[in-house]
């Protein structure tokens, strides 16, 4: 049924004396719909309503779009907005691939920082578009210097956490410059199992030792300085994908001799 017919059989029901509230329950709709069909038929009412809330262009001068109130009313029209932003993306491509830090991209463009990473993101992975991988900090030799540190210190069986507080800096940045140097084709030795800060450090072979000899999770976990025995669990079932021989028994529990 069409707006139209609607109207008319609201308009119908209403001159045999029918309430809102019955013509609702005839037609299956609110009180406010049929209100809204009887008072404004034509919509002429609704369409001025709008019009009243578009606001100015500020490049052109053309009206606005009014649809989320007067409040709302964007400050540019759509042509011009879309003229502004295809320009801003095209700064945007030069400043990245030109090396300037995301910090003063997001100032010249009046953005958020995560807002221009976001859209970096966007543009490479759906559009195709060509940006360099994101730039760490310094010159060349900075961030050289700065890859070859923390591969030595991931080396050394340090986390992101251990690492990122040497640096001065959150884990999410110390990821990403693990994320950076993989993809340049370094050689990145894998996350230690063990918790920050524990100062001792099981291998594979010594983990598969304490787990024949029989020692619940809950021991391992606490020799070896995991979180909890869950922990101890997660890192045996790695081991085992890894091929590690781990017999299976139940966690919590020594196993019992043959």
């Amino acid at each position: 049924m069409t707006r139209a017919e609607k109207v008319a059989r609201a308009q119908q029901l209403r001159s045999e004396g029918l309430k809102l509230r019955e013509i609702g329950e005839e037609m299956g709709y609110s009180i406010s719909a049929v209100n809204a069909w009887l008072c404004d038929p034509d919509r002429s009412a609704e369409v001025a309503r709008k019009d009243s809330y578009r606001g100015t262009c500020e490049e052109c001068g053309a009206r606005t779009d009014g649809s989320n109130g007067a409040p709302n009313a964007p400050s540019q029209c759509a042509d011009c907005h879309r003229t502004r932003n295809a320009e801003r993306n095209k700064r945007l491509v030069e400043m990245w691939n030109a090396g300037e830090p995301t910090s003063h991209i997001a100032k010249k463009l009046e953005m958020d920082e995560r807002a221009v990473l976001s859209w970096v993101n966007f543009r490479r992975e759906r559009h195709g578009t060509d940006l360099q991988l994101r730039r760490l900090g310094g010159d060349a030799d900075d961030r050289d210097a700065r890859h070859r540190q923390i591969i030595e210190w991931r080396s050394e069986g340090l986390t992101n956490a251990d690492i990122a507080e040497r640096l001065g800096t959150t884990k999410e940045s110390v990821s990403t410059m693990f994320a950076y140097c993989r993809r340049l084709g370094l050689d990145v030795p894998p996350a230690p199992f063990l918790r920050r800060g524990n100062p001792r450090k099981a291998t594979a072979e010594q983990l598969e030792q304490l787990w024949a000899e029989g020692l619940t999770t809950a021991q391992i976990a606490d020799f070896c300085g995991y979180a909890c025995p869950g922990s101890v669990c997660s890192v045996v079932a790695e081991l085992r994908r890894r091929g590690r021989n781990f017999p299976a028994r139940r966690p919590g529990r020594r196993a019992v001799a043959a």
